[in-house]
């Protein structure tokens, strides 16, 4: 967030991705599970559409962030700096 000077259009679209994540994550612990004598405790049955979407919803956020902070540290937008940020 630093990068993008506090932008409020930013932060906000960061918060609501968050949330998105956070209830996919919430609602994928939800799974059953017994105790099976000599090994311990088992899951028995889990949602894996659910689980499934948690990952892919998190490699779309990871990008999300990498592509803003590629954007705005190579900024694109002016062109007498280069990669290194010298002029």
């Amino acid at each position: 967030m630093a990068i993008w000077s506090q932008n409020k259009y930013i932060i906000s679209l960061l918060i609501l991705i968050t949330l998105g994540h956070w209830s996919l994550i919430l609602q994928g612990i939800q799974l059953k599970a017994t105790w099976v004598d000599g090994v311990g405790c088992a899951i028995t049955q889990t949602n894996n559409t659910i689980l499934a979407a948690t990952f892919i919803y998190s490699m779309c956020f990871d990008l999300i962030i990498l592509l803003l902070n590629t954007y705005k540290l190579l900024n694109f937008h002016d062109k007498t700096v280069n990669l290194l940020g010298r002029s």
